[in-house]
């Protein structure tokens, strides 16, 4: 351990744990074009980026996941067959250490008020 400049003791060489999370709409209106962007903090980067989708159509059973990107930011038009969808990244550190984040977004014309579920997880591949 070692004092800082603020005197506090610090220690050194412990890695910031890897997170993630995704800001961006919730509801897709029509017309519109939303984008989604990934927000990784601690580990060390760069940073990868793998994002994947799935959906439900406006009748029907969810879809399975399917590739959505490998950008930091992605977006999609919008659609209306279908109802919701769930967007999931998984970040990747340059130490291979692995955070996923979750967002659920809704289309919608209608204006109406919907409801908001993110969920965020972490996992180390070390």
């Amino acid at each position: 351990m070692v004092n800082d400049v603020d005197g506090d003791p610090d220690i050194i060489g412990v890695a910031k744990t890897l997170n993630v999370t995704i800001s961006g709409p919730t509801v897709i209106r029509q017309g519109s074009y939303p984008i989604w962007t990934a927000n990784p903090t601690g580990g060390p980067s760069p940073y990868q980026y793998y994002w994947e989708e799935r959906y439900q159509p406006n009748s029907g059973a969810w879809s399975g996941w399917s590739y959505f990107g490998n950008q930091q930011s992605e977006g999609m038009t919008y659609d209306p067959s279908i109802y919701e969808i769930e967007l999931k990244v998984t970040v990747t550190d340059a130490n291979n250490n692995t955070a996923t984040a979750n967002l659920y977004a809704y289309m919608n014309s209608t204006n109406s008020p919907l409801k908001l579920m993110t969920d965020s997880t972490m996992s180390s591949s070390q």
